[in-house]
């Protein structure tokens, strides 16, 4: 669901910018609930809405590359997103790892860390150019 159908909708109201940011508030939100409560319908509601926002955002932030960068250096752009966020995996993950042992510290790192998206998605342009 969120691949196919958020994504287009994003595009065709050139709202890319804002639903990476609320993407980053999601997750953050979703990372501290899940701190606070432990049920399995809790966590289940929680990851189903996560999984959905940032499963639509990769398709939008690919065909944002492609609108930037343009057609002819869309594929070094792309890599370049992939081996970013690939990286950017590796990196959290062994963040999280000094703190595994306790979930409500893990789980907080990884809230934290999507908070620190912020900033970086705010400076990206509103609005792409025509």
């Amino acid at each position: 669901i969120g691949a196919a159908v958020i994504p287009p909708a994003i595009a065709s109201r050139d709202m890319r910018r804002m639903a990476l940011l609320v993407a980053l508030a999601i997750t953050a939100l979703a990372f501290g609930a899940v701190a606070l409560g432990h049920n399995v319908l809790w966590l289940g509601g929680w990851f189903f809405l996560e999984g959905v926002v940032l499963l639509a955002c990769l398709p939008v932030v690919l065909d944002w590359s492609e609108v930037h960068a343009g057609p002819e250096r869309q594929g070094a752009a792309v890599g370049f997103l992939m081996m970013a966020g690939n990286l950017g995996g590796v990196v959290l993950a062994l963040i999280v790892q000094v703190v595994v042992g306790n979930p409500y510290l893990a789980l907080g790192v990884m809230g934290v860390a999507a908070l620190a998206g912020l900033p970086v998605a705010l400076r990206l342009p509103a609005r792409t150019r025509s």
